[in-house]
């Protein structure tokens, strides 16, 4: 039954996506391409609204199982808040300023209410933070909200990171409750966390057959905006239980969470603008070397491809590179921070200075140049 249920989720969202298509096509709701994209052809945008509603609608019903106890039915409420500014945002244009006070407040809510900022174990320490708990989560969710929305600018990227966070959070949180050797009864809020991360799981499935380069739609603010603050708030959720800590929750958004914050602040640095849209994340430009690269290839053998086929190719490759990442760097030093809580700040950093270092080498001397 279990199994037919998932099926049924990820049908339902391949179904939905799929309507989003001709709705989005009918309404004229196309990303036209710029000198900032990373496609060549008008694509239908808003395409997350298929897990968005599967996944809000099963909060929904686990929120009314629960009697709304234990601070569900204000992740529900912080994430409509969200998806709401995001889908006005598709629809039409809200302000910057709009947007982020919508943001904050939604932050805010869920970190008060929903996962407070978990106690920190640090080199044989665990830091406690009171109120300045609750501005650094609000912080940090903030933060995660938008470094997806950042981070979503080729085909399936997104999606398979979406898919990553969530299978490992499932993963993860399941080590603590297996570590006697053998499982233990779960509690109510256990299996209501399974379950959302399974209406993660199986609704963004859906929604990556549509997705998967060349994507023929893409998730919009409403998917990235939605994934990176409830991701985020079921990770803090989960540190704040002590399932996990908080190095846990960052080592797996680590891709992201590198390429945007690195970015960010070497264009901070430099006095440009990090509201204005840019393609100068990583994630971009090594897409567009291996596009060069595959094209002079191609050439030399007299071959003449299409832009089209040459960007498929280089969003399939860096896909395939964050999949490998994920896997089998950055999964291996999530465990590690479960089982070594307060060694968490060095696993941390050890995982992420090999792509720290990477990520700024390319952005140096790409001012080199």
């Amino acid at each position: 039954m279990t199994v037919l249920v998932l099926f049924g989720i990820a049908i339902s969202s391949f179904l939905l996506t799929w309507g989003a298509i001709h709705y989005a096509k009918s309404k004229n709701l196309l990303d036209i391409p710029n000198e900032r994209s990373s496609h060549d052809v008008e694509t239908p945008r808003g395409g997350g609204i298929s897990f968005v509603l599967i996944s809000l609608v099963g909060l929904a019903l686990f929120t009314i199982f629960l009697g709304f106890e234990g601070g569900w039915a204000w992740l529900l409420f912080s994430s409509l808040i969200v998806v709401t500014i995001s889908y006005i945002d598709d629809h039409g244009h809200v302000s910057s300023k709009n947007r982020f006070i919508a943001h904050l407040i939604a932050c805010c809510s869920v970190v008060y209410f929903f996962c407070p900022f978990p106690v920190v174990p640090l080199l044989g320490l665990n830091l406690q933070f009171g109120v300045l708990g609750l501005f650094m989560g609000m912080i940090l969710l903030t933060w995660l909200l938008n470094l997806y929305n950042f981070m979503d600018g080729i085909d399936g990227i997104a999606s398979i990171e979406a898919l990553f966070i969530s299978i490992s959070l499932l993963i993860l949180v399941g080590i603590p409750v297996a570590q006697v050797g053998e499982f233990r009864e779960l509690t109510i809020q256990q299996e209501g966390y399974a379950i959302l991360c399974l209406l993660i799981i199986f609704s963004v499935v859906g929604f990556t057959f549509w997705n998967w380069p060349t994507a023929r739609i893409f998730m919009g603010d409403i998917g990235s905006g939605f994934l990176g603050f409830f991701l985020g708030a079921l990770g803090l959720y989960a540190a704040g239980k002590e399932w996990i800590t908080i190095w846990t929750v960052l080592i797996i958004f680590g891709v992201f969470l590198v390429d945007a914050t690195i970015t960010l602040l070497l264009r901070m640095y430099r006095g440009e603008s990090w509201l204005q849209p840019h393609r100068t994340h990583f994630y971009q430009r090594i897409t567009d070397k291996i596009i060069l690269f595959r094209k002079r290839r191609l050439e030399n053998k007299e071959m003449k491809p299409s832009q089209s086929e040459l960007r498929k190719y280089a969003h399939q490759l860096v896909n395939v590179g964050v999949i490998f990442i994920n896997i089998c760097w950055l999964l291996p030093a999530a465990m590690l921070s479960v089982y070594y809580p307060q060694w968490g700040v060095v696993i941390m950093f050890t995982a992420f200075l090999p792509m720290i270092l990477i990520v700024a080498k390319d952005r140096i001397s790409r001012e080199k140049m």
